[in-house]
């Protein structure tokens, strides 16, 4: 089945949640996280102003977040996967843009 699915400004890169059924969209230029139903493609959620240029996206179900890489912000921003609350952001250097399963060791 193919759908389009409106989300927010300039959507850079989609985080798939087997375990529940959910798809998360990283948005650039509306500076959020849509979050998708997989199973009727609607959007439940928008994390809006979590950061400036969210980009890269991915889920650690290990410890039950997800990641995203903050361009503009030069930070990495940690959200619970069960309440999508902002655990914490964490300071990088140069721009993160996305990073490989490496970092986050599922």
């Amino acid at each position: 089945m193919l759908k389009n699915v409106k989300v927010g400004k300039w959507p850079y890169q989609v985080a798939i949640d087997y375990k529940n059924n959910k798809l998360f969209v990283s948005n650039q230029r509306s500076n959020s996280i849509s979050i998708i139903d997989a199973e009727n493609f609607t959007v439940v959620k928008e994390l809006k102003e979590l950061c400036e240029y969210p980009e890269g996206i991915n889920i650690n179900y290990k410890n039950n977040f997800i990641v995203v890489a903050c361009w503009f912000d030069d930070e990495v921003a940690i959200i619970n996967l069960l309440d999508y609350s902002l655990i914490k952001k964490v300071s990088v250097s140069g721009g993160p843009r996305s990073f490989g399963n490496f970092i986050l060791n599922n």
